[in-house]
């Protein structure tokens, strides 16, 4: 059976818990060099991402903890990808 969706694409203004409520989820870590992402203590450099892929049908619920160090770090940039079923 076909299954609609859609991506969505959201910049973060505040880092911390990021609710998946989707299929898929990427985080990218954008921030300029020495600026690190922490991802349930799983450490993403700049340039870099964590993929959750999903299997048809699922749905992932997980509620990811973001942290930046260096803390507090104004020039953070963290995208957030999620394919959401419609």
């Amino acid at each position: 059976m076909e299954q609609k969706y859609r991506t969505e694409f959201e910049t973060l203004a505040q880092i911390g818990n990021v609710q998946s409520n989707c299929n898929a989820i990427t985080i990218y870590n954008q921030s300029p060099a020495g600026i690190n992402l922490i991802i349930n203590g799983l450490t993403i450099a700049p340039g870099f991402a964590y993929n959750e892929p999903g299997n048809a049908g699922e749905i992932n619920t997980t509620v990811y903890s973001l942290q930046i160090t260096p803390n507090p770090s104004p020039n953070a940039v963290v995208v957030v990808e999620r394919k959401i079923y419609i």
